[in-house]
């Protein structure tokens, strides 16, 4: 069978986590099977670059975030009709509706949405508010599928007014060769923390905001005697902390060192009480990290259930932190190693794309059908 023809419509061409989970996509997708296009609604960026270097065809159409301009619209137009994809897949809102819709119109049989955010995020901004709206309108009738990133947010999108029939789960998906423990950092990390190497620190990495739960985690600390607090991302650094938590909280503010420092742990925690999908939560089970999660969004999901905890519950919180912490550094390996293993089985970029496969074959037979 010749390769199927895909066309990628995405917002924008910059650096984000959509931008991230499609060019990891069609650095995946095998040619033999599927030929792909990549177009962007707006300037031209890092992504753009990134997939040229793959081989595959990118085209930027300059269009500004503020206001729909018709040259680039009937510009991209022609570009499909010239392309003639057989699945057009569009990500984010702005390209579900616009991109989707030109797909339509220059005669693709079937456009597949792909939503990655909540749906207050949408709602935000005027303009997103309104295609927002106007795509669940129209969810029923327009998307073959309509793909989300999590479960929580193909909920939250249901309630909103979108299509229950048409919305599918396909998780983000991990490169794992390079997810990969690094006793270098960890020396070099607990060395700049004055940690000794008996010290058990639990870690979490996520930017200060209501929703992340930090003011559960620090309740959790004080319940948590004799166990180091590595809080790391945007805000950590200027916590308001109780006096008698200090000696063991280390506040590190931003990284860009996300490998070591999840290897300088000995446990993570994310005590948010709102998630979507976590990319840190997988990336520390890749590398061999145990995990305490709340359960909120897909949390519980990606663990397959280990280290689950209710949200806002401190006392919970501290009691599975001193769990894990009194095992062994072995027994906690070998949970690292089980929790690798669900990634590796679940979540590899592999795995995700072969979900991805089977749903491009499957509406290709749909359209061959109708």
């Amino acid at each position: 069978m010749r390769p199927l023809r895909l066309a990628h419509i995405i917002t924008s061409l910059g650096v984000g986590g959509a931008e991230t989970m499609l060019a990891k996509l069609v650095a995946s997708l095998p040619p033999d099977r599927v030929e792909q296009r990549v177009f962007g609604l707006g300037p031209d960026g890092p992504l753009g670059d990134r997939i040229r270097a793959l081989g595959v065809p990118v085209e930027a159409l300059g269009m500004s975030p503020r206001k729909i301009p018709v040259r680039p619209i009937f510009r991209l137009r022609r570009l499909l009709r010239e392309y003639q994809p057989e699945i057009t897949q569009t990500w984010l809102y702005h390209a579900d509706w616009i991109g989707g819709h030109l797909a339509q119109k220059a005669g693709c049989p079937a456009v597949l949405w792909s939503i990655r955010n909540m749906p207050e995020t949408a709602l935000a901004r005027p303009l997103t508010a309104r295609l927002f709206r106007l795509c669940a309108q129209h969810s029923g009738t327009f998307p073959a599928r309509i793909i989300s990133n999590s479960k929580v947010a193909a909920e939250a999108h249901v309630e909103a007014g979108y299509s229950p029939q048409k919305m599918i789960v396909i998780p983000n998906g991990f490169d794992l060769d390079p997810l990969q423990f690094s006793s270098d950092g960890r020396a070099r990390l607990r060395q700049e923390w004055r940690v000794r190497d008996d010290e058990v620190v639990v870690g979490t990495l996520a930017r200060v905001h209501p929703d992340k739960g930090y003011d559960v985690l620090l309740r959790a600390a004080e319940r948590s005697p004799g166990v180091r607090f590595a809080l790391a991302g945007e805000g950590t650094q200027a916590l308001d902390v109780p006096t008698s938590l200090q000696s063991r909280l280390i506040l590190l503010g931003p990284r860009t060192d996300g490998i070591e420092f999840l290897s300088a742990l000995d446990l993570l925690v994310s005590p948010s009480y709102r998630e979507g999908f976590s990319n840190t939560i997988a990336e520390a089970m890749a590398i061999r990290r145990p995990v305490i999660v709340t359960d909120a969004g897909d949390s519980a999901h990606i663990t397959g259930g280990f280290g689950v905890v209710p949200v806002g519950d401190a006392e919970a919180l501290a009691a599975e932190i001193l769990r894990l912490a009194n095992l062994s550094p072995q027994e906690r390996d070998r949970i690292g190693h089980t929790l690798r293993h669900r990634i590796e089985e679940h979540f590899s970029m592999q795995a995700v794309r072969d979900q991805f496969l089977r749903l491009y074959e499957e509406v290709r037979a749909e359209c061959a059908g109708s």
